[in-house]
This record gives C-alpha cells, sequence and structure tokens, in this order.
C-alpha cells in the first residue's frame, strides 16, 4: 500500500449504514451516537468505542455493527502505515 503523500491523515473509502431498529421506528424514536473509531494499518477498523448517545442502546448497537464494517485509507506517518483513532457522530433520524 502507498499513500496519496507522505504524512497523511486516513481517509474512508467505505461507509455502512446502521440499520434502523424496527421498535424505534414504530415510535418515532430518532437519536445520534458519537463514536471513537481505531483504525489499523491495513485501514480495517479494529476497535469502536461509544462515547455518547442518544435515543437508546439499540441505536448504539447498530451503529457498532456497521462502523465496524467500515474501510479507510490508513493514515501514513513518514510514509509507512499507522494505527490512528478518528471520531464520528452518527445521525439516527427517520
Amino acid at each position: 500500500m502507498r499513500p496519496w503523500s507522505v504524512d497523511q491523515e486516513q481517509r474512508p473509502l467505505f461507509r455502512a449504514v446502521p440499520g434502523y431498529p424496527i421498535q424505534y421506528a414504530r415510535m418515532s424514536r430518532e437519536g445520534w451516537v458519537n463514536v471513537e473509531v481505531t483504525v489499523n494499518e491495513q485501514g480495517f477498523v479494529s476497535h469502536v468505542e461509544v462515547l455518547d448517545s442518544k435515543g437508546g442502546k439499540q441505536f448504539e448497537t447498530e451503529t457498532v455493527k456497521a462502523v465496524s464494517k467500515w474501510r479507510y485509507a490508513p493514515k501514513f506517518v513518514d510514509g509507512k502505515p499507522v494505527s490512528a483513532k478518528t471520531w464520528s457522530k452518527i445521525s439516527c433520524t427517520l
């Protein structure tokens, strides 16, 4: 794998969308989930941590499942891929 530049931040290549819990949709419940994502040297998500959320535990569960499938161009430092963290806020709206 080669970087676009010698020192580059990780860049998203693919993002799966979290499933919307059916019972939450029936209740018109909405919310959001803030996550910290660790991207490894190969661009795979190696860890997802929920930092904060609003709306219910099922939003958290669906978000973690989806974010675990995301893929990135990894971060490079001095021309070598390194593990790095990034943050994202996922909105759960109808």
